[in-house]
């Protein structure tokens, strides 16, 4: 197993593809754990895990000096911790999305750009064995020519926590959770071409600024065309 010091900063996100890993050996277990945002409760994590906690993030990446830092804190706040992370040359391992603005964006390439710290995103559904047979009945030919792609995603709303309440937290459904079907079908169809969206934030259930629902419509390479939808409407039984 290869050494590596990491750190979590955060615990909103899916830092289990990181624990999993640990727990099966692929890499050491993170040497500490820091809320990235406030109000977030990470003991739990840091008891389970038998791991320190700290108060501050950058406090916690001074002392353990991470060679990796997995960030997933409010989904609209990572960039900060990200380009902060990158300008001190750490590695990222971040939750989607990466950013949540044109500004964060700008910041976010400049910092990767101006070093040498590798920056990985948590896209892993592109992974799974279903999406590895899409992907290869694509490329052989089995339906034929690509000319028409959906994709869905579809969550129960229930009681969300407060980073679920205002977008500048929240970051918005299209980028928390249309990230993965964009991220499918442009893996399936290459580049976007033209792209348009939609979404509505009524009978959300009292989520304040959550988006209820979204739509995508997206024209790629070769005129393929795609859409995708997106919603909290899942029966909560």
């Amino acid at each position: 197993m290869k050494s590596i010091r990491t750190a979590i900063i955060g615990a909103s996100g899916h830092y289990g593809q990181v624990t999993d890993a640990a727990k099966q050996g692929l890499i050491p277990l993170p040497l500490g754990i820091a809320p990235g945002d406030r109000g977030e409760d990470v003991s739990g994590l840091a008891r389970a895990l038998g791991i320190k906690q700290f108060d501050s993030w950058q406090e916690m990446l001074d002392e353990i000096d991470p060679q990796l830092a997995v960030v997933n804190s409010w989904y609209g706040h990572m960039a900060e911790k990200t380009v902060y992370c990158l300008e001190r040359g750490i590695h990222v391992f971040s939750e989607k999305p990466l950013a949540a603005s044109f500004e964060q964006l700008e910041a976010l390439e400049k910092a990767y750009a101006s070093g040498h710290a590798a920056l990985g995103c948590m896209l892993n559904l592109n992974c799974c064995g279903w999406y590895k047979a899409i992907e290869q009945s694509v490329a052989q030919g089995d339906i034929g020519k690509l000319r028409l792609i959906h994709a869905q995603k579809s969550y129960r709303m229930g009681s969300r926590g407060p980073q679920y309440q205002n977008r500048d937290d929240y970051g918005g459904t299209i980028p928390w959770v249309g990230m993965h079907a964009i991220d499918w079908i442009l893996g399936l169809a290459g580049r976007c071409e033209q792209v348009s969206a939609y979404h509505t934030r009524l009978d959300n259930g009292g989520n304040g600024d959550m988006e209820t629902c979204a739509v995508i419509s997206m024209q790629l390479e070769d005129e393929v065309l795609a859409s995708a939808d997106l919603d909290f409407l899942r029966p909560s039984g």
